[in-house]
């Protein structure tokens, strides 16, 4: 277990190299084999970890234990390499579909909502229930995240994309749609459709070996 004097450090250690590396905490607990909530009190409590979780922490950050332990003020170099994607790049990316984070509200108090989408002429449409938080969109601005990694987090990319949200409301598209993206439950009749349209496309592809590049 750590000790009493590395604990704080640990912390924002720990934090840090996950940002460094544009990692998400579902992806880093995953590839540890902890809990979500397991690595948040990490994170942010003096919660310690077992040897064996920091040894799996180390290895999903690409980082050595000690490294992670160390009280040493001097930062952890990125041994991954980050290339920045173009947004047609980024565009092509998110032309499978699959799932990202919905982000609603501020920096300072986000909240993200996990949905399927499509690509559907050049717009990217989610569904909700209509009881739900997501109809909330509606006319506002929306950022969606997307984060594809392999098994060993050593290669991957994130693509994020904001713009604005509208409600799908005509009947024949929604029966469109319908075919295009699976319900999260089989009663889904309160179903909507919302579309959000792109403004601004950002993201980075990385992989595990060669020099930085700082993005």
């Amino acid at each position: 277990m750590t000790t009493t004097a590395t604990r704080s450090g640990f912390q924002r250690r720990l934090l840090r190299r996950r940002l460094e590396l544009d990692l998400c905490l579902q992806d880093v607990a995953e590839c540890a084999h902890l809990a979500p909530a397991q690595l948040v009190l990490m994170e942010t409590s003096s919660v310690e970890p077992t040897v064996g979780e920091l040894a799996a922490l180390a290895c999903a950050l690409d980082i050595t234990p000690s490294e992670l332990l160390r009280p040493a003020a001097d930062g952890i170099p990125p041994r991954r390499r980050f290339v920045d994607l173009s947004e047609r790049q980024c565009s092509q990316l998110l032309e499978e579909g699959g799932t990202g984070q919905i982000v609603i509200g501020s920096a300072d108090d986000p909240l993200v909502v996990l949905t399927d989408f499509v690509m559907v002429d050049g717009d990217i449409v989610f569904r909700g229930r209509a009881d739900g938080i997501l109809p909330c969109l509606a006319g506002r601005q929306a950022g969606l995240r997307v984060d594809r990694r392999d098994d060993g987090l050593t290669q991957g990319w994130t693509v994020k994309v904001t713009g604005r949200v509208k409600r799908v409301t005509s009947r024949q598209e929604i029966r469109r749609l319908d075919h295009l993206i699976r319900p999260w439950a089989h009663h889904d009749n309160d179903k909507i459709y919302l579309r959000l349209t792109p403004r601004h496309y950002s993201g980075r592809r990385f992989d595990g070996c060669g020099p930085v590049e700082q993005a």
